[in-house]
């Protein structure tokens, strides 16, 4: 009789979820800056940059990236702007270090009721901490509007 009543109520509450009530796990709602690195030589060819650490410290976070030239990085959610420090060949004596800050303007889109508001970021602009040792030669917006994880963002050239 107990399960009798129980499936009744579980048949019961199945039309009652909607889509609108539904977040799946893999759901990414705010997205990454995507980066892609380019050779400053050849402009049209990816360079790969090695080991590379970048930290914010602002959050106190540090991603660590061994080899590639393409990398993913969170944008502050509360903020205008994050600020990321660039350090290549962390694994040698001397590292380099570029400090470079996006500024952008973020603007909620609302998804569904499970998943809320997403962010995206709006007239995204880079600039690189001058010195005469930058690594970072010169970067490239692609997409100044960042919706989603599917596109590359920025070009960034070494």
């Amino acid at each position: 009789m107990k399960s009798l009543a129980l499936a009744c109520i579980i048949l019961l509450l199945i039309p009652g979820c909607q889509r609108d009530d539904l977040c799946g796990e893999n759901f990414q709602v705010t997205p990454k800056l995507n980066i892609e690195f380019y050779d400053i030589a050849e402009p049209e060819e990816l360079k790969s940059y090695g080991s590379l650490r970048l930290i914010n410290d602002e959050i106190g976070d540090t991603l660590d990236i061994e080899g590639g030239n393409d990398t993913s990085i969170p944008l502050a959610t509360n903020a205008d702007q994050t600020t990321f420090r660039f350090i290549k060949n962390i694994d040698s004596d001397e590292p380099q270090e570029d400090t470079v800050r996006f500024n952008y303007s973020r603007r909620n889109e609302y998804v569904n009721r499970a998943c809320g508001f997403k962010i995206e970021y709006v007239d995204l602009q880079v600039q690189i901490t001058d010195n005469d040792e930058r690594w970072i030669k010169n970067t490239n917006v692609r997409k100044s509007v960042i919706r989603s994880d599917e596109n590359i963002h920025l070009f960034m050239f070494h």
